[in-house]
Formats: C-alpha cells, structure tokens, sequence
C-alpha cells in the first residue's frame, strides 16, 4: 500500500532516469571531487546521496543509488571471475600433473591393445586392471 491511496487504487511504477542535458557546449566532465564521492567510503556517499535527495528533482538522487548498486554487482561479479579464473588455473594444473603422471607411467604402454577404439562400451571383456610392470621414462618395459 502507498501512503495516500486507499485499498482499490492501483499504484504504478516506473523507473527513473536523469535526461540529459546537452546544451552546454562542451558538457562539462565530472570533477574528481565528484567522483570520490561516488565511489569512495561510506561518509563521502552519504553526503553525496543526502544533497541529491534535497534537490528538487528526483532523477539526480535516482541516478546516484543506481550508479552505487551497479557498481557493487560489477565488483562482485569481478571478484567471481577471479576466483572462478583461479580455481580454474589450478585445475589446469592438476589435469597436466596427471597427465605426466600417466605417461611417465607407462600406461599407454600398458593399454596399447586399446589403439583406435575410443568410443568402446564398458563391456568389452577388456580387465579393468592392468598388468603390474616396471617402465623406463617414455613407456617402454624394462
């Protein structure tokens, strides 16, 4: 419910944008006062927002706390990617470890039989384990 309106009015809601003002030839940057406002702490911010909210349009205010909540999900979605980016790089890392690992192993020595079929169904009457040997570096038995 919206205050002054009764139960049956039907309330709308609409988003608020600032319109730009292009008369001003050249349009005038924004100074780094006007930045570290915005982006920087809290006290700045909210000095920031107060002064906005005292003017007497509602689309300078409106555009300030939405460039504050955009710029809080873009920082957040920043700091997944560099997580994700991570533990993909140590994945990375893990599967080339084992992949030396299985080489210097000797195991496609060990599964040589299975050369040229590598979309065969899991019964096939081929042992799930190998033999047990000794292998030089690059496969070959000792």
């Amino acid at each position: 419910m919206v205050a002054g309106t009764s139960r049956d009015d039907q309330v709308y809601v609409s988003e608020i944008f600032l319109t730009p003002d292009y008369s001003r030839i050249p349009t005038d940057p924004m100074g780094a006062w006007f930045l570290q406002l915005l982006t920087g702490g809290a006290a700045g911010f909210n000095a920031l927002t107060e002064a906005a909210h005292e003017l007497a349009d509602w689309e300078p205010y409106t555009e300030i706390v939405c460039y504050c909540r955009w710029e809080q999900e873009h920082r957040l979605i920043n700091a997944e990617i560099s997580e994700l980016t991570g533990r993909c790089a140590l994945l990375q890392e893990s599967i080339d470890n084992c992949h030396g690992r299985l080489e210097a192993g000797g195991i496609p020595f060990l599964l040589c039989n299975l050369k040229g079929r590598a979309n065969l169904p899991r019964q096939q009457g081929f042992p799930c384990r190998g033999r047990q040997g000794r292998f030089a570096i690059g496969g070959a038995p000792i």
